[in-house]
């Protein structure tokens, strides 16, 4: 039944299933709740309406609060009488003891809350649970960190408890909001879900962002006070832990729960001498890495009872192909089976089967006079794994061992996009034609600008340009790639690129993959964005900035000139190509072939001046590039000499760039001429370049001012640069 009344949907969902237990109408309930963004449309429609806080924080019950953060979440619950729950030794997360919900009636508005509803509400599930306000030891609020509900939520809470107790400041309240955001339709599923996980723990979370309250709400003259630090949470005299939980619908529909903890009873069954562990996977790898998980699982838990794990798995799990069954007579047994069978060693009891073939009916495990239960466990175990199936419920004449959590079965994660089967193909056919080798084709529609480049990962920018072994597109690259496309959809040159920001690196550990230049337009410049699509098919922006187009057909700018002899002369120590690069690898950043482009290379305590040719194997496709990567790159490689300065050599790579000019054609061989742009700057921890290249004549052809590197800390135990270290490479 799909149940929509807004933000309190999920925990509608979850009293219908309730009463229709309560009332016969079925034995046991599945309660969800589902909120997903699937369209644009749904922030457009928050924004007008002003729901959104202005600074990406849901401050629940805090000062300042002004909105709330849209959040995504799908949870659901299994629901069962108690009584029924108990007699199949289900493994019980907490008790539902009272469910109620109603429409608020009339109100100041769609989303205003009407608080007398809510008062009354609250009391009614009270009624309903039979229990004393003051038996409630957490209460897990709606609240969404807007100033009017937060306060008016904790006005009605205050009126519903008042009409039992006087007593002031004595149950903690939270919002899991403030963590993960509003999650509407699934927020009560979320409220839910944070409580079993209290009750797990024997502990409360803090609510964050409301270090100052919301000045409208008294909490001093309340029952209620923030739950501001991670405590543990004290049982009530001889109650369990008891919270109560708040959903409330835009449109007036508001829903109240009460959870209780289950306080289980002692077991009084005998643990048997030995058990049958027994797990399954579709195959050997994912079965290998079940192992895996189920070893940290009981190094974790080393109390915990072996009956109950081997019981849950015989009963709760579906058998599939790939199989292992071990005999054990306590943990640390088990545990040294499984390790050795890790490492391909067989130990007696342990028995496995990769392929499933059914041999008959149901295999009623059955103890011979002549055979201790160790050898019944073993012929079960060698006839389990090569397909039969086995009736458990006989291995247990008497009491059953209790059900338990445990590991879940460790899914492959693999992708299957429907995008990808279409990038396969496009990348594999030689039909298409390419606009730029870095440039695939225009992907325009009436809604943006865009073009598509389909990036391989045996391309040269791939497989000569790798930081800790990993291939990373460079940044340089990108450059190039918003040149060419602002060259196309404009019609006319770029001559500036301003404003560039490096954000996130574009790595080749997946394979080739697909980036997308979005252009928009903005006055007299074109803002650009190169993005991807990340494992989750999230959007990853990697590179932005502002494209600037020349006035006119004809280049009128003034040539400027640099006396690269007369510098040369300056500098006190020159080192050739080869030496420079070796220094490079030291610090885990490989440039092969393509990107070794500095032949030599001059020090000055001011400057820095290099020579850069472009290798042979590159200078077939030379003619189409604006900003060939290689050499481009080969002027950020030059500023390296600067930013390690005279102390002991550090890492840099370039974050952000404030300009760009591009006045002159670019040749084959040319000098990179570097200096400090903020040579006052005492920081090491950022540096700002500017650096110019120049023919072999001195003539400048490209202007970079305001070039950006950050130092990159090495970690202690490696040489190498950090996975940080990426951004930007």
């Amino acid at each position: 039944m799909p149940v929509d009344t807004a933000c309190s949907s999920s925990l509608v969902a979850l009293h219908l299933a309730c009463e229709s237990i309560r009332n016969g109408g079925c034995q046991v309930a599945i309660a969800s709740g589902v909120n997903l963004y699937l369209h644009p449309y749904k922030y457009q429609a928050l924004c007008s309406s002003r729901m959104l806080s202005s600074d990406g924080k849901c401050q629940s019950y805090g000062q300042g609060a002004d909105g709330f953060v849209p959040g995504e979440g799908i949870g659901t619950v299994l629901l069962k009488p108690l009584s029924k729950a108990l007699e199949h030794n289900d493994h019980i997360y907490g008790i539902i003891a009272a469910s109620a919900f109603d429409h608020g009636g009339r109100s100041n508005g769609y989303s205003a809350p009407n608080p007398n509803s809510q008062a009354a509400l609250i009391g009614n599930t009270l009624q309903k649970a039979n229990i004393h306000p003051e038996t409630i030891s957490y209460v897990e609020g709606h609240g969404t960190g807007t100033p009017l509900g937060d306060s008016i939520e904790i006005a009605a809470l205050s009126q519903a408890f008042r009409q039992l107790t006087q007593k002031k400041q004595f149950c903690p309240i939270g919002s899991v909001k403030a963590n993960i955001g509003h999650s509407e339709s699934a927020a009560g599923m979320a409220g839910l879900t944070k409580i079993i996980l209290q009750i797990k723990h024997g502990q409360l979370s803090p609510s964050i962002h409301s270090a100052q309250a919301n000045p409208d709400i008294e909490f001093e003259e309340s029952p209620f006070y923030l739950q501001r630090g991670l405590t543990d949470w004290q049982r009530p005299s001889s109650q369990p832990r008891r919270a109560l939980l708040n959903s409330f619908g835009a449109g007036g529909v508001n829903a109240c729960v009460v959870v209780e903890e289950y306080e289980k009873q002692p077991a009084n069954q005998t643990a048997p001498d030995s058990c049958l562990f027994v797990l399954s996977a579709k195959n050997e790898n994912r079965l290998r890495e079940y192992v895996h998980r189920f070893l940290a699982y009981l190094r974790r838990e080393p109390t915990i009872d072996l009956a109950s794990i081997c019981y849950t798995l015989q009963t709760g799990r579906e058998a599939m192909d790939a199989r292992l069954a071990v005999v054990a007579s306590n943990l640390n047994e088990l545990m040294d089976r499984l390790e050795q069978w890790r490492t391909g060693i067989f130990l007696p009891g342990v028995f496995q089967s990769t392929s499933r073939h059914r041999r008959g009916a149901k295999w009623a495990a059955k103890i011979e006079n002549s055979e201790s239960g160790q050898q019944t466990l073993s012929r079960i175990g060698s006839v389990w794994v090569v397909g039969e199936e086995v009736d458990w419920d006989s291995l247990y004449p008497g009491k059953h061992p209790e059900r338990i959590a445990l590991p879940t079965y460790p899914f492959a994660r693999e992708r299957y996009w429907i995008s990808d089967s279409a990038l396969h193909q496009q990348r594999t056919t030689p039909s298409i034609a390419q606009l730029h080798p870095l440039v695939s084709h225009n992907c325009s529609t009436l809604r943006e600008i865009s073009f598509a480049s389909f990036l391989s990962d045996t391309g040269f920018y791939a497989v000569d340009h790798e930081v800790n072994g990993t291939g990373v597109f460079p940044a340089a690259a990108f450059l190039e790639m918003a040149c060419v496309s602002g060259n196309i959809a404009a019609e006319r040159k770029i001559r500036t690129i301003k404003d560039v920001v490096w954000s996130w690196p574009l790595t080749f550990q997946s394979g080739s993959t697909e980036l997308r230049t979005c252009l928009r337009p903005a006055q007299d410049a074109v803002e650009y964005a190169i993005s991807s699509f990340d494992d989750e098919n999230e959007k990853v922006v990697h590179c932005e900035g502002t494209l600037l187009l020349s006035a006119g057909l004809a280049d009128c700018s003034v040539v400027e000139h640099m006396p690269i002899e007369a510098l040369k002369e300056q500098c006190a120590s020159r080192e050739d190509g080869a030496g420079y690069y070796a220094k490079f690898l030291q610090y885990g950043i490989a440039y092969g072939p393509s990107f070794q482009t500095i032949q030599e290379i001059y020090a000055h305590p001011l400057f820095a001046l290099s020579k850069l040719k472009l290798p042979e194997h590159l200078k077939a496709d030379f003619g189409q590039f604006l900003l060939h990567p290689s050499i481009i790159d080969g002027a950020l490689q030059t500023v390296a000499v600067l930013a390690a300065g005279p102390g002991p050599a550090t890492p840099h790579l370039p974050f952000a760039l404030d300009e760009l000019e591009i006045p002159h054609p670019r040749p084959q061989v040319c000098y990179v001429y570097s200096v400090v742009a903020d040579p006052h700057e005492e920081s090491q921890a950022s540096r700002k370049f500017d650096s110019r290249l120049m023919n072999e004549s001195g003539d400048v052809l490209i202007n970079l001012k305001g070039l950006y590197l950050r130092a990159i800390k090495q970690q202690a135990s490696s040489p190498h640069l950090p996975e940080e270290a990426l951004v930007g490479a």
